[in-house]
């Protein structure tokens, strides 16, 4: 632009304003009514603001300009409106209304049931509004418990001027680009424009659908936005569901109200041409209002759907993918379910917490995010928790889904404090990362719902079952590593919390199965102490499976002492230095139930061959099958026993969990005659006795009788007892 005409337009810019300015206040009321009639609010609430001298002499003028204010969230504003009728006899009502409302939204909890009172006592005893009212009030109450709680996150709208007047919602991070994100929005330029309900175009009354974008940060800095894919985006509304196959397939609602349409799937297999996409065959139908979806690793459905046979409006159903079908859904059940609305689930990373919003009365105004987890062990879902402010408004916050690192998670609101117009997308930055996204699962215990859990078969493609289908048929296989202490602090060793981390995986997506953690010592210590010092090792890799909600019932704590080293002590006449190393280990040893198809694979240390003995003398692999010990005694802590000074026995010590002492036995004889040899050496004893293991279970005298077929040198032992 030259000179002269930059002029010209300042000189234009100049004569608008004064235009403006020079109309009567009348005149510019007006406007802001006429704007009102077209419920554009947004550009009545200006006008409103301009002419506020003269529209406070009409109680129906401010009556416009608060609902106005309200609804392009300017609180503040609105709270003035109505305080200004609050006496007025004919907007009483109204004003106790928005009153509460607003000051809900401000978390002036305690304001705002006064408000709710009012407006209740203005209804009859028979509307059917007062049960909503006294709803809003419990949450109120909620909020009021919650004002008081520290906060677990810190939320801020997203960067980038990404949130505008209009909708931003259901965001989904990128699962391979960290910083990028998915979600969907209305623009003016949207695909198809204005359209009615039934996608008639309608430039009058017809609204602007939601399309497809995505967007990046990187450092801080966020790019401008950008359509994910010209191809996908449509003159419905395009809504972004969930990735399947590790990310290469997308699944979408294509719908004309963002609650009933099709679930469809593309895999971006070619961006130059439309083409035909593939509906997901499942039991979820989008065409009856079944929408929201959370997809875990293409094997578990966690949906939402108001069916018939639910606990009241929208509840969360379960399926599992098995035979190339998908099992029919289940309701997740009363602990999670309410007669309220639970919708927008999120399986996290481990397999076994759900997130999800629900408008039930434990939220402290619209939809809250609740957080629950699934425990194996107990067959039941824990607690439901609210996740609290700032993450929760008064508003409706849905949408919610985790980043890969646990450190934020991203979700969408409608709040009326912090949003620029309507829906707005939010980051929650958490003051501590969630473990439930550091440790990946492979597979998840959710399937227990359904039915008795096998090795998972995981689809790798779920678009129909017209479309090829490529299955994993392999057992699922686990490498199993021992390690290794110097001190009591090895727990907090990175390479062994990876280790115990896969083994609680491991128990959580298989609970039939149990594990043996055998402690191994090599100290210049009496046998005695060596074998307390070495099951208390033991322990404190219980102790650690344990708080991760692993039941203590499953574990067996045992130690072994110096009499099971893996590394001989010396090497052609020289002390071995690297001895102690090898040798105070911990093992594991797992036990896996008849119906479990799991393959375990134990990965021994590379050991130098001249140190290695030629044949293992692995305490787990003593024990598999039938196996005998002989009972020595029990003890608090450590046993003292005459015994221990022998050559040539093999001692081991289990922790009970029961009576919380100590057992301590003799050996591990792979027939009741080797036993009962050993028995006979030290029969001058006569508190010793014979026990059978089976697979590392000690079987109860009254039960032996029914292992005999399995194991016939049973008899023996049975012959035994009998005898004596």
């Amino acid at each position: 632009m030259n000179f002269s005409g930059y002029m010209l337009f300042i000189l234009c810019f100049v004569a608008f304003l004064q235009i403006g300015n020079s109309q009567s206040p009348s005149s510019i009321l007006k406007t802001a009514n006429d704007f009102f009639d077209k419920k554009e609010y947004r550009n009545a609430a200006i006008y409103y603001d301009r002419s506020w001298d003269k529209l406070i002499k009409s109680n129906k003028s401010i009556y416009k300009s608060g609902i106005c204010f309200f609804e392009v969230n300017d609180l503040d504003k609105c709270i003035k409106a109505f305080e200004l009728l609050s006496d007025s006899k004919k907007y009483r009502k109204q004003s106790s209304w928005y009153l509460a409302k607003c000051y809900q939204q401000k978390r002036n909890f305690r304001s705002a049931i006064a408000q709710y009172k009012k407006y209740y006592k203005t209804l009859d005893k028979d509307d059917l509004e007062c049960q909503n009212i006294k709803n809003e009030i419990t949450r109120c109450i909620n909020g009021i418990q919650w004002n008081k709680k520290d906060p677990i996150a810190l939320v801020e709208p997203i960067g980038g001027n990404i949130n505008t007047v209009e909708d931003e919602y259901a965001a989904f991070p990128s699962i391979h680009h960290p910083g990028r994100y998915y979600y969907s929005a209305v623009t003016k330029d949207n695909e198809g424009g204005k359209r009615n309900h039934i996608g008639e175009i309608d430039k009058q009354e017809g609204i602007i659908r939601s399309d497809l974008f995505k967007i990046e940060e990187n450092q801080g800095i966020w790019s401008a936005k950008s359509e994910m894919s010209t191809l996908l985006n449509s003159s419905r509304n395009d809504i972004l569901l969930d990735f399947a196959n590790n990310g290469s397939v997308i699944m979408f609602l294509q719908s004309w109200n963002e609650s009933e349409g099709q679930i469809l799937t593309d895999t971006f297999s070619n961006q130059n041409k439309r083409i035909q996409f593939i509906p997901f065959e499942s039991p979820l139908f989008g065409e009856i209002g079944d929408h929201s979806l959370s997809l875990f690793q293409d094997s578990i459905l966690i949906f939402s759907s108001n069916r018939i046979g639910g606990f009241g409006g929208y509840d969360l159903y379960l399926s599992v993918y098995r035979n190339h079908k998908w099992i029919e859904p289940i309701n997740l059940g009363a602990s999670i379910n309410t007669p309220f609305n639970e919708i927008t689930p999120f399986i996290a990373k481990d397999g076994h917490t759900l997130y999800f919003s629900s408008n039930n009365l434990k939220s402290i105004g619209g939809y809250d995010i609740f957080k629950t987890r699934y425990q194996a062990e107990s067959g039941k879902w824990l607690e439901v928790e609210n996740l609290g402010i700032p993450i929760n408004s008064c508003s409706d916050d849905v949408h919610f889904k985790l980043n890969s690192d646990g450190l934020n998670g991203i979700f969408t609101s409608d709040r009326k404090d912090g949003s620029k117009g309507k829906r707005d997308i939010f980051i929650a930055y958490f003051k501590e990362e969630l473990e439930e996204q550091i440790y990946p699962s492979y597979g998840s215990v959710l399937s227990n719902i359904l039915l008795p859990m096998k090795a998972f078969n995981p689809i790798t493609d779920v678009l129909s079952s017209k479309s090829p289908i490529n299955t994993n048929p392999s057992i699922r296989e686990y490498v199993i590593e021992s390690i290794n202490y110097n001190d009591d602090n090895f727990i907090n060793d990175q390479k062994n919390i990876k280790i115990l981390n896969q083994l609680v995986s491991m128990m959580q997506i298989y609970p039939e199965t149990n594990l043996e953690i055998i402690g191994h010592s090599y100290e210049e210590s009496p046998t005695a102490i060596n074998l307390y010092f070495s099951v208390k090792k033991s322990i404190q890799v219980a102790d650690y499976l344990v708080s991760k909600n692993i039941s203590l019932g499953r574990l067996k704590m045992i130690g072994v002492g110096n009499d099971y080293p893996i590394s001989k002590i010396d090497a052609n006449g020289l002390n071995n230095g690297l001895a102690n190393k090898y040798n105070k280990r911990i093992e594991f040893k797992v036990w896996l139930s008849d119906t479990t198809e799991v393959i375990i694979n134990y990965l021994q240390p590379k050991i130098n061959a001249s140190l290695i003995y030629t044949k293992p003398n692995l305490f787990g692999t003593l024990r598999e099958h039938l196996s005998y010990s002989i009972f020595l005694g029990d003890a608090e802590q450590v046993l003292n026993h005459p015994f221990f000074l022998q050559k040539n026995i093999k001692f081991w010590v289990e922790k009970n969990p029961v009576n919380n002492k100590f057992n301590y036995y003799i050996g591990n004889f792979n027939d009741f005659k080797s036993a009962k040899k050993q028995f006979d050496d030290l029969s001058s004893n006569k508190s010793l006795t014979i026990v059978p293991f089976i697979n590392g279970k000690k079987i109860d005298r009254k039960n032996i009788i029914d292992y005999v077929i399995s194991y016939p040198d049973l008899i023996s032992i049975i012959k035994y007892y009998n005898q004596n």
